[in-house]
Protein backbone atom coordinates (compact mmCIF):
# COMPACT_ATOMS: atom_id res chain seq x y z
CA UNK A 1 0.00 0.00 0.00
CA UNK A 2 2.70 2.34 0.92
CA UNK A 3 4.30 1.90 -2.84
CA UNK A 4 0.86 2.82 -4.17
CA UNK A 5 0.51 5.81 -2.46
CA UNK A 6 4.23 6.97 -3.76
CA UNK A 7 3.06 5.96 -7.19
CA UNK A 8 -0.03 8.29 -6.92
CA UNK A 9 2.30 11.00 -5.41
CA UNK A 10 4.28 11.08 -8.16
CA UNK A 11 1.37 11.00 -10.89
CA UNK A 12 0.10 13.72 -9.25
CA UNK A 13 3.58 15.87 -9.51
CA UNK A 14 3.75 14.60 -12.91
CA UNK A 15 0.16 15.91 -13.82
CA UNK A 16 0.44 18.90 -12.02
CA UNK A 17 3.74 19.75 -13.85
CA UNK A 18 2.63 19.18 -17.23
CA UNK A 19 -0.43 21.46 -16.65
CA UNK A 20 1.44 24.33 -15.47
CA UNK A 21 3.96 23.60 -18.25
CA UNK A 22 0.63 24.07 -20.60
CA UNK A 23 -0.53 27.03 -19.10
CA UNK A 24 2.91 28.59 -19.35
CA UNK A 25 3.39 27.41 -23.05
CA UNK A 26 -0.14 29.03 -24.13
CA UNK A 27 1.20 32.33 -21.83
CA UNK A 28 3.78 33.37 -24.20
CA UNK A 29 3.81 35.58 -26.79
CA UNK A 30 5.55 35.24 -30.40
CA UNK A 31 8.85 36.87 -30.80
CA UNK A 32 8.25 40.38 -32.75
CA UNK A 33 11.80 40.63 -33.95
CA UNK A 34 11.61 38.90 -36.91
CA UNK A 35 15.01 40.00 -38.25
CA UNK A 36 16.68 38.02 -35.06
CA UNK A 37 14.22 35.06 -35.66
CA UNK A 38 15.59 34.62 -39.37
CA UNK A 39 19.56 34.78 -38.29
CA UNK A 40 19.18 32.22 -35.57
CA UNK A 41 17.91 30.23 -38.10
CA UNK A 42 20.24 30.49 -40.35
CA UNK A 43 22.92 29.93 -38.14
CA UNK A 44 24.86 26.39 -38.57
CA UNK A 45 24.39 24.02 -35.56
CA UNK A 46 27.98 23.49 -36.17
CA UNK A 47 31.17 25.61 -35.44
CA UNK A 48 32.61 26.91 -39.05
CA UNK A 49 36.21 26.69 -39.05
CA UNK A 50 36.53 29.43 -41.99
CA UNK A 51 35.19 31.34 -38.57
CA UNK A 52 38.27 30.30 -36.63
CA UNK A 53 37.48 33.08 -33.82
CA UNK A 54 34.27 31.71 -33.20
CA UNK A 55 35.28 28.34 -33.05
CA UNK A 56 38.03 29.17 -30.67
CA UNK A 57 35.88 30.76 -28.36
CA UNK A 58 32.90 28.05 -28.56
CA UNK A 59 35.88 25.42 -28.02
CA UNK A 60 37.36 27.55 -24.52
CA UNK A 61 33.65 27.31 -23.53
CA UNK A 62 33.58 24.13 -23.54
CA UNK A 63 36.96 23.54 -22.13
CA UNK A 64 36.10 25.91 -19.10
CA UNK A 65 32.84 23.50 -18.76
CA UNK A 66 34.48 20.59 -18.46
CA UNK A 67 37.20 21.91 -15.95
CA UNK A 68 34.48 23.26 -13.55
CA UNK A 69 32.53 19.94 -14.18
CA UNK A 70 35.90 18.11 -13.34
CA UNK A 71 36.08 20.54 -10.12
CA UNK A 72 32.56 20.29 -8.73
CA UNK A 73 32.06 16.71 -9.13
CA UNK A 74 35.54 15.86 -7.76
CA UNK A 75 34.14 17.88 -4.27
CA UNK A 76 33.03 15.84 -1.30
CA UNK A 77 30.26 17.16 0.41
CA UNK A 78 29.10 15.20 2.14
CA UNK A 79 31.89 12.96 4.64
CA UNK A 80 32.14 9.43 3.70
CA UNK A 81 31.22 6.91 6.45
CA UNK A 82 33.40 5.97 8.78
CA UNK A 83 34.42 2.55 8.92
Amino acid sequence: MKVLGRIAMIALAAAIFVGLTGMYADSIRPHRNRHGETERRRRPSEPRLQSWTNFLGQFVVMALIAIGGRTVLRLRLIDPPKL
